[in-house]
């Protein structure tokens, strides 16, 4: 089986290392993983994106036009997000970022940023892999926590981040996910 998954975002919130590291973790549970990055010259502010692809074969074209999965954390994404994004397009969509997505797509709403706020966690990155694992449960916590060991300092915060974030998924599925549909 093979899943796109796009993460967008700002410089300085991590998106990068986050794709590495869910890459990374996909990796250890012996899956294929292919990751393209992509940013803007603004150190801090500017888009910041990551195009994965995770299979249980191997990749013999890591470029797609389309995601299955994407999670946008800063309204500089939503364009990305929209073009990346088609009907069965799971969007996972801070709920921070004011701005619509113009396509027919699966949105849900989470908390990403305001939750590691909340718990003073700076690490949103690992928030949304540690949520990414959990919610599907195609990579396991354990490889999520050796990769974040092998590609992020080892910190107090980093291993809150993966707490947050799976305890943030947990929430999500159990609330129904508050799904709509775009139209």
């Amino acid at each position: 089986m093979r899943s796109n998954i796009c993460i967008f975002g700002t410089g300085g919130q991590g998106i990068i290392t986050g794709g590495v590291v869910l890459a990374g973790a996909a990796v250890m549970d012996g899956m294929y993983a292919a990751m393209r990055q992509e940013f803007s010259t603004q150190v801090r502010g500017g888009y910041t994106g990551v195009d994965i692809t995770l299979s249980d074969e191997t990749i013999k074209c890591p470029f797609f036009e389309r995601a299955d999965i994407v999670f946008c954390l800063a309204r500089e994404g939503v364009g990305k997000c929209a073009d990346a994004a088609e009907e069965n397009t799971l969007v996972f969509l801070d709920d921070s970022v004011a701005a619509e997505i113009e396509k027919p797509c699966r949105i849900v709403r989470v908390p990403f940023l305001r939750t590691g706020k909340l718990h003073e966690c700076r690490y949103v990155n690992l928030i949304v892999v540690s949520f990414f694992s959990e919610y599907f449960g195609s990579i396991s916590r354990e490889s999520v926590k050796g990769s974040m060991k092998a590609n992020c300092p080892v910190n107090e915060e980093n291993g809150r981040a993966l707490e947050i974030g799976a305890n943030l998924a947990k929430e999500i599925r159990k609330r129904g996910a508050r799904e709509r549909e775009d139209e």
